[in-house]
């Protein structure tokens, strides 16, 4: 029987499964910040419903609220009957990569809600600068 990673572990294999899915080329912050937020901090309490990359197929409920379900690139339901998600990480970390975001910026983010990307949640954007 395969030995369980830590989560620890696991959350710095998403961060590189993102790095390379996005992928990730100007900003490492951005993995950084991929592998030690908790994801499930913003999804909710579990087990979740996870959308596979095969969009054609359907969802399904994680086996129950181990985090290990959700360190994979994949998009988790925030509510499933309005169609809400909580975004795909990998392009997200495209997304603000390409923004090319450096330390000292001024970050707004519009929007609310439990977003794995908001840096005003993780308190990266107020090191690093200011956020509206």
């Amino acid at each position: 029987m395969k030995k369980k990673r830590g989560i620890k572990d696991a959350r710095h294999w998403f961060a590189e499964d993102v790095r390379i899915a996005a992928p990730v080329r100007n900003n490492p912050a951005i993995i950084t910040a991929f592998s030690k937020i908790p994801r499930e901090h913003y999804l909710g309490e579990g087990p979740w419903r996870i959308h596979p990359r095969q969009f054609d197929r359907p969802a399904y409920i994680s086996a129950t609220a181990d985090p290990h379900h959700i360190c994979h690139d994949v998009l988790v339901s925030i509510d499933h009957d309005l169609e809400i998600n909580n975004g795909l990480p990998s392009l997200w970390a495209y997304y603000l990569d390409q923004m090319d975001i450096r330390p000292g910026a001024t970050v707004l983010q519009v929007g609310a809600g439990v977003f794995h990307r908001d840096p005003c949640r993780t308190g990266d954007a107020q090191r690093a600068g200011d956020c509206l």
